[in-house]
């Protein structure tokens, strides 16, 4: 199953390259970084040990930094390259960055083959460090066959996806096995990684409770507090396409009897526009 996955991906390749520049047309992505998937660097690698730290998003972006500000405080001479998905990380990220000598950014690398090999034939990097759930199997694989340590951090596997990939336990298992370690961000966490790669999981604490507390701008406090006064209040975190939809409906029901705020914060920050045009309707 895994070869034909890898074989897939090779023959897919010429079509995933036209996907990532359709993505530049719609914001998606960006022309002067999209070769990024591809493995090719925009920026010139820096002499001596690099570690590789990837993470999806923002969330996962923002503990990614608190971990690299630790590695670098025990290590001051270590390169760390961080990749990420998503061209919204890469923005809120960038002053991030350069706050903190020797850390380097680029958007992630795709999962075909050829990509990944010319990506870490660049890098060369000495250990990779995944965030959370960001499990590719080729660039899994071609660390491991090259020998360089592998590591899932602050490693959380939901219960869905815990029953689709139970499904698959042999497949799933065989890429875990490629970790050096896995570390989970909690007890059942660890369980489930547990079914598939019981030598190589450990148990530690959220990461995300290491995270400096998040700005925030006072005044806007002050008149969010005074608007949630005296009021139920109902907030649709992390929603999906069609999900606002269920969201008014119950706001339409609850508020004949409560005095009801109902907050929507959308996973993706960019339909914004979209779910404020379905509330104006």
């Amino acid at each position: 199953m895994f070869k034909l996955y890898r074989i897939l991906f090779l023959l897919l390749s010429p079509f995933l390259r036209a996907y990532f520049y359709i993505r530049c047309l719609y914001g998606k992505d960006k022309f002067e970084s999209v070769k990024n998937h591809f493995g090719h660097a925009t920026i010139k690698r820096p002499e001596g040990k690099l570690i590789w730290v990837h993470a999806a998003s923002i969330g996962e972006s923002t503990t990614a930094l608190t971990f690299i500000e630790h590695v670098k405080n025990q290590f001051p001479d270590l390169n760390v390259l961080l990749t990420t998905v998503t061209v919204t990380s890469a923005r809120i990220l960038a002053p991030k960055i350069a706050k903190i000598r020797g850390c380097y950014h680029q958007i992630a690398v795709a999962d075909s083959p050829r990509w990944i090999a010319k990506f870490l034939d660049y890098w060369e990097v000495d250990v990779a460090f995944f965030l959370e759930s960001e499990i590719w199997p080729n660039i899994v694989d071609t660390l491991y066959c090259r020998g360089i340590p592998i590591f899932l951090l602050n490693a959380r596997l939901s219960s869905r996806s815990f029953n689709r990939w139970s499904l698959f336990r042999k497949i799933f298992a065989s890429i875990l096995k490629k970790f050096t370690c896995i570390l989970a961000q909690s007890e059942i966490d660890a369980q489930r990684y547990g079914f598939f790669s019981k030598n190589n999981v450990k148990c530690i604490d959220n990461l995300k409770y290491a995270n400096a507390l998040l700005s925030y701008d006072a005044n806007l406090l002050k008149i969010f507090k005074k608007m949630c006064r005296g009021k139920k209040v109902l907030v649709a975190a992390s929603t999906h396409d069609g999900e606002e939809e269920t969201i008014i409906e119950a706001h339409k029901r609850l508020i004949s009897k409560f005095d009801l705020l109902t907050i929507v914060i959308p996973r993706h920050i960019g339909r914004i526009g979209d779910i404020c045009n379905l509330l104006k309707k």
